[in-house]
């Protein structure tokens, strides 16, 4: 079995007793065709609610997260308990196998990670993610499929004549096709499937766009398995509004880099555009700014800046006179505000905002990134007699808003352990530090109560290695919510909402190139069963399936009373797949159905399981949105399972957003081990909901790296999370300060402001500590935070294998060995 708590629910003799006694469950006035399978039903097996193998007696989930079940079980979760100890051994366990052969892991023609396969001693690069042989590279052997799509311009009309492109990125197999636009409209027939392909769309004077997908088998012919639209007509489920093609001017390469740290103060600003600009609009409007809360601070203009242009006027530097020198340790931001915020291509075509189209993703109107003390020029290689000390600050205090990801989906570190354990080089984009320090277990060491919550707040202090007028801090703060049990927890009035359309039939990506192939619905299968062992008697269930239409399955099934066979039945009813999938009627169908059951004693509650690829009825977002979101005043949560690594995620967090509810991203079995776990409870009860964090610091602790997944002094720019219970959050950040600086009674400051998910109402928790008292504190939990920063920042090569190891040897000697 793949899980252990399903393997010690699902008793021999007990395991699907099929006594179908499902008339009465079939209510629902649409009805969706489906088999029961025969395999899976024992006519002759016999159940009892009162037998000690029932499934709803079965106790607690896989226990991924220890400290959990030690409280259940009335253990003590505070102080020491070794798990700091754990993690600290494990990274520098990977930092010296990525360090063993190569330079710091960057694989070059010697092989692997290691050089070589230790056991063969042949030279090896295999890639985890590989949905191929390694060899093979016969396209004519792989399953072909078809992809088709609409391109739109920004004013949402089909465009004529553009150019589109497919091009597999799996080395593998050899695609590469092109066709142009008639009507807006694009087809490719014999596209790979399975395969990675990059889509890129170009119109002269309306430059490129580019999505990259998998394509997904087509076996249903179903038109729109591999539709991928560019931009949208205002209706369509397929695209969004800002890969739409513009002929308005947009900045598509920036340096220093979106975001960047540690950049030196004199380095010019270069801005490559779509097509040739007029200069004086670009030149005139050209701004350094200091985000201040909501609002931005000019400081620097054109007239601080030597500029020159290239031959064809579409790249502008703005290199720094003599007298103008940017703040160490200050964050910018590049924009376009000192004039009338108009910038015009040659032809006078103008944008006057969201001038930035760096990713993928929605445009940005400004620029970030973060001046660093102890640069020049030439980057990283600075003298020891080039070392200065920082200028004097800028503000008394400062502060910054930041987040570390409220998603529960383990997938990028289940890839980036198997690669480790399997003699490969893990991929930068698997290497998210938020994400690692999110999934490892961390001491509960001194915990206080700030309101809602427990916290306790560590700082390290050490000579910075570089630089001798410096020292480097490093705040660690652990963060967790309140513990519930099965046993304590509130009971549960919960509807399931489960996808059997024909995209559940699709096979999950997997990281591990051994494993037997599995599709998404047979992951739902699999949890949902699995989910039996964390339900308790008086809990009630609804079940609805769906795909173009709906069917109740099961209503008002009572845990304790009903007979468990018809709760088996209707998860092995989800096995039947096929159809479109149409979210609005769903959803419908789920919130008249808690309607109906609705009890004020009880969590009310809807899991919505699925892929969310929604292509039939209402598929606009708002109308989706507005169905998971009904005016009334009942306190109705809907939480989500996006299944597979191709699910529509946007479209997952803005239903789970608007039915205020908690969503996992769930595509390896461990993933579902943990939905259906330790993480059940939290899916369930998310006890604070817009939650945002402000960390307040003293002036002269110049900031310099962080773990946060998105950090800025505006706290518009960063997305709110959701804070469940049974849940930890462990953050990490880094400042620079003068050795002469330090003041022990100056504050450090957490707030947390966040919305009651009950009551609507805005709450806000603080912890305030001075230097002097967290000093030296928490240092296991830091230091082995620290390991998971530098491995992950090794991976994604921002640092260099000689600066991992004076780390390790200077810093962390003894630490993790």
């Amino acid at each position: 079995m793949v899980y252990s708590a399903f393997s010690r629910a699902f008793l021999p003799g007990a395991v699907l007793a099929c006594t179908l006694a499902l008339g009465a469950c079939n209510t629902a006035s649409q009805e969706v065709n489906v088999m029961l399978p025969s395999d899976l039903i024992s006519t002759n097996a016999q159940t009892s609610a009162n037998t000690q193998s029932s499934i709803f007696r079965a106790l607690g989930g896989a226990g991924l997260n220890p400290t959990v079940s030690m409280f259940c079980d009335n253990q003590k979760v505070t102080g020491d308990q070794g798990y700091a100890r754990q993690v600290a051994r494990t990274y520098r366990g990977y930092l010296n196998k990525l360090l063993a052969e190569t330079d710091g892991g960057s694989a070059s023609s010697t092989g692997s990670v290691y050089g070589v396969d230790p056991i063969t001693g042949v030279p090896v690069i295999p890639d985890p993610m590989a949905t191929l042989p390694p060899n093979q590279d016969d396209i004519s052997v792989v399953e072909k499929t078809s992809l088709n799509g609409k391109i739109f311009n920004d004013a949402q009309q089909p465009v004529e004549g553009a150019v589109v492109t497919v091009r597999s990125l799996n080395d593998s197999v050899d695609y590469d096709v092109s066709t142009t636009t008639t009507a807006g409209t694009y087809a490719f027939n014999n596209a790979p499937a399975g395969v990675q392909v990059e889509i890129t769309v170009t119109l002269p004077g309306a430059g490129t766009v580019r999505r990259v997908e998998v394509l997904k088998s087509n076996k249903q012919g179903d038109p729109d398995a591999n539709r991928y639209d560019f931009g949208t007509d205002g209706s369509s489920a397929y695209g969004v509004d800002y890969n739409a093609l513009s002929d308005k001017p947009r900045v598509t390469q920036v340096t220093p880099g979106r975001n960047a740290s540690g950049v030196a103060a004199d380095t010019p600003v270069t801005l490559v555009f779509s097509e040739p600009m007029k200069r004086s609009t670009v030149e005139n409007n050209f701004a350094l700014c200091i985000p201040d809360g909501t609002s931005e601070t000019i400081v620097f203009t054109q007239s601080d800046f030597d500029v020159s242009w290239n031959a064809d006027d579409t790249a502008v530097t703005f290199s720094p006179k003599a007298a103008t020198r940017l703040d160490s340790g200050t964050h910018y931001s590049i924009g376009f505000k000192a004039g009338d915020g108009l910038i015009q291509d040659k032809s006078g075509v103008a944008r006057e905002q969201d001038y930035f189209k760096l990713t993928d993703g929605n445009y940005e109107a400004s620029v970030s990134f973060t001046v660093a003390g102890d640069f020049n020029a030439q980057g990283w290689q600075l003298q020891q007699a080039d070392y200065q000390p920082l200028p004097p600050p800028v503000k008394v205090r400062d502060s910054f808003y930041f987040s570390y990801d409220d998603s529960a989906s383990t997938a990028s570190v289940d890839l980036f352990k198997y690669a480790m354990d399997n003699y490969q080089m893990p991929r930068p984009e698997w290497s998210k530090t938020w994400e690692f320090l999110n999934y490892e277990t961390f001491d509960h060491q001194e915990q206080e109560s700030i309101g809602l919550f427990k916290a306790s707040m560590g700082l390290w202090k050490y000579p910075h290695l570089q630089n001798p007028h410096l020292d480097t801090y490093e705040v660690g703060i652990h963060l967790s919510a309140p513990y519930k049990c099965k046993a304590t927890r509130q009971q549960m009035n919960l509807t399931i909402l489960l996808d059997v359309s024909g995209s559940m039939d699709e096979e999950l990506v997997s990281g591990n190139p051994l494993a037997v192939k599995r599709s998404k619905k047979e992951l739902a299968f699999d949890g949902l069963k699995a989910m039996a062992s964390q339900l308790k008697a008086g809990d009630t269930v609804n079940f609805i399936l769906f795909n173009g239409s709906t069917q109740i399955i099961l209503e008002d099934f009572e845990v304790g009373k009903g007979n468990e066979s018809q709760f088996l039945a209707a998860v092995a009813k989800g096995l039947s797949t096929g159809g479109s999938t149409n979210l609005q009627l769903a959803l419908d169908a789920a919130y008249a159905t808690v309607e109906k059951h609705y009890d004020t004693r009880k969590m009310n509650r809807i899991l919505l399981v699925t892929d969310a690829k929604a292509n039939e009825g209402n598929t606009d977002m708002g109308i989706v949105r507005a169905a998971a979101a009904p005016e009334n005043n009942r306190p109705i949560y809907l939480s989500g399972l996006g299944l597979g690594a191709n699910h529509d995620a946007l479209r997952m967090n803005q239903i789970t957003e608007a039915g205020h509810g908690a969503y996992y991203s769930v595509n390896t079995e461990t993933d579902m081990q943990e939905a259906m776990g330790d993480r059940f409870i939290p899916l369930m009860d998310a006890i604070a909901r817009n939650v945002r964090f402000n960390i307040e610091f003293p002036g002269f602790m110049r900031h310099n790296k962080s773990a946060s997944e998105e950090l800025s002094r505006n706290p518009v720019e960063v997305q709110p999370t959701t804070f469940s219970a049974n849940t930890s959050q462990y953050f990490w950040e880094q400042f620079l300060s003068n050795k002469t600086d330090f003041v022990g009674d100056e504050k450090v400051v957490l707030t947390i402001t966040y919305e009651d998910p009950r009551t609507r109402q805005q709450k806000t928790e603080r912890l305030e500590k001075s230097l002097a008292e967290i000093l030296d504190k928490d240092l296991q939990n830091l230091k082995a935070a620290h390991l998971v920063g530098l491995t992950t920042a090794l991976v994604r090569r921002e640092v260099s294998a000689a600066e991992v190891r004076q780390e390790l040897d200077q810093l962390l000697p003894d630490v993790g060995r």
